[in-house]
């Protein structure tokens, strides 16, 4: 259970903060105003890295990684992590655009440490596939342009979420759904037999209710304005889904100390 809050938490959190950055970019924050998005993401982020960092044996573990003379993908993540709350303790105090840079690239450098952490995990066949690592990414990216959906309801002054939400949201859906096939087609005969019921269920949730959720807040019309917060809610629910199916049904964990962050 912590190992799959660990990647629920910790995709939504980096993809906020990648997704708040991008859409900086784009006008849709203002300049000064991208901390609070960036706080949101560090917070949840930490919750994640906290499900499997907190309990003692581990922690001392995952620190023991950092000293090994061969870097893994699980030390090359905590660095990531490192640089991250470095850089976004610095933007609480100096808000700089080359610091924002510097947070959005750690939340993307961590959440591409975490999908190869996944990859890398030799006991378990189901996340080995090429596709997962894309596919762990997308599905944080999407959940954190949801949770920026539902900040643009919330403070919509600072956060001005426009059609660029739904067309990121459109856009990520499409691509999961991609690479989503591409991975039961490549699955092993094994694997097969396990994701035929579950694939259904991850399509609706996951890709077309977001997709068909953002394609209505894309267009004006009377309520509009509410279905964008109701599509990002659904993205990051899906994303849960997602999560929960390819981290814990398909991954078969096992004792969470087996390894140091549970793999």
């Amino acid at each position: 259970m912590r190992l799959t809050l660990y990647f629920i938490f910790g995709g939504l959190g980096g993809g906020c903060i990648v997704a708040a950055y991008l859409l900086s970019l784009a006008g849709g924050i203002s300049k000064g105003d991208l901390i609070l998005p960036d706080l949101t993401g560090g917070a949840v982020l930490a919750i994640g890295l906290g499900w499997v960092w907190a309990p003692v044996g581990p922690r001392l573990r995952h620190i023991g990684l950092l000293t090994r003379p061969t870097p893994s993908w699980t030390s090359y993540e905590t660095y990531a992590a490192a640089a991250f709350f470095l850089a976004l303790a610095i933007l609480a105090k100096v808000a700089a655009p080359a610091i924002e840079c510097l947070v959005a690239l750690g939340a993307l450098g961590f959440m591409i440490c975490q999908a190869q952490v996944a990859k890398s995990s030799k006991s378990r066949p189901a996340w080995r596939a090429v596709e997962i690592p894309s596919l762990i990414v997308i599905m944080g990216l999407a959940a954190g342009v949801g949770l920026m959906a539902l900040l643009a309801a919330i403070v919509p002054p600072i956060i001005r979420a426009g059609t660029l939400a739904p067309i990121a949201g459109m856009t990520l859906a499409g691509m999961g759904a991609y690479r989503w096939r591409e991975y039961e087609r490549n699955a092993d005969i094994t694997l097969q037999g396990e994701l035929t019921p579950l694939s259904g269920l991850i399509y609706v949730v996951a890709y077309a209710v977001p997709f068909t959720l953002y394609l209505g807040a894309l267009f004006p019309w009377q309520g509009s304005h509410w279905l964008l917060p109701i599509a990002g809610s659904a993205a990051i629910v899906g994303g849960a889904v997602w999560t929960q199916i390819v981290i814990a049904r398909l991954g078969h964990p096992r004792d969470f100390t087996a390894s140091p962050i549970g793999l």
